[in-house]
């Protein structure tokens, strides 16, 4: 009911409007047609005084289209000053029951928001908040540990995602511990370069560690073969 009762009244603020500029325009044309056949009928200087009455009225013409052209030009100005989006939510931008509603979507949209928000902090294949591990990237940092092996064995000479070479240089110092090692740690690699499941901490901590073990004994295998 409110909803016909609205499009009635929109229906009829403009079609009164319409019909009040159609009845302003005739009595515009009316009064030019009768000014201009009045001086056409006074006689003497017709042509002077037609020139008078169209000069009078295209001045007036020109006047108001400044006028309504530079309110065009102030109603843009404001309305680009206003916030996009433009949210109503005030009693004075719309009716008090439109701007109630409109309130409590907005708080209801806002507390989704905040209530979807991740409250954990962590993320796949990244370090937990607060530890040793926070803003490391796990596939980063395992890749990135490929060329620290490699200079442990003094380096090995192959092709930048060749780890073969490793494991060989591994098998040649140490066929017990050292390449057990190293093998465990070629598969660590191996996943974090073509698996799509992201490494996790565990993953970061069994290469730290890995490779601190295989650093040791690579020193020890190495000093006792120099004895």
């Amino acid at each position: 009911m409110a909803r016909k009762k609205h499009s009635f009244l929109s229906f009829l603020y403009h079609t009164t409007f319409y019909l009040f500029v159609l009845v302003i325009a005739v009595l515009l044309v009316a009064s030019v047609a009768g000014l201009i056949v009045q001086a056409w009928l006074s006689g003497g200087n017709r042509r002077w005084n037609i020139f008078v009455v169209v000069a009078a009225y295209v001045i007036v013409a020109a006047i108001a289209i400044v006028h309504v052209w530079s309110r065009l030009l102030s109603i843009n100005k404001t309305l680009r000053t206003m916030p996009k989006p433009y949210i109503p939510t005030k009693t004075i931008d719309v009716p008090k029951k439109v701007a109630d509603h409109v309130a409590a979507e907005y708080s209801r949209t806002a507390v989704v928001a905040h209530i979807s928000q991740a409250t954990t902090g962590e993320q796949e294949g990244w370090g937990r908040p607060g530890t040793k591990w926070e803003t490391v990237h796990f596939r980063t940092y395992i890749l990135s540990t490929v060329a620290t092996m490699r200079d442990m064995f003094a380096p090995v000479p192959s092709a930048p995602h060749d780890l073969a070479p490793l494991l060989a240089a591994a098998s040649a110092l140490d066929p017990g511990p050292l390449k057990v090692f190293v093998s465990s740690y070629l598969a660590i690699v191996e996943r974090a370069r073509y698996a799509r499941r992201e490494p996790t901490e565990v993953d970061a901590q069994a290469v730290e560690r890995v490779v601190e073990l295989v650093g040791r004994l690579v020193e020890v295998r190495k000093s006792e073969v120099a004895c």
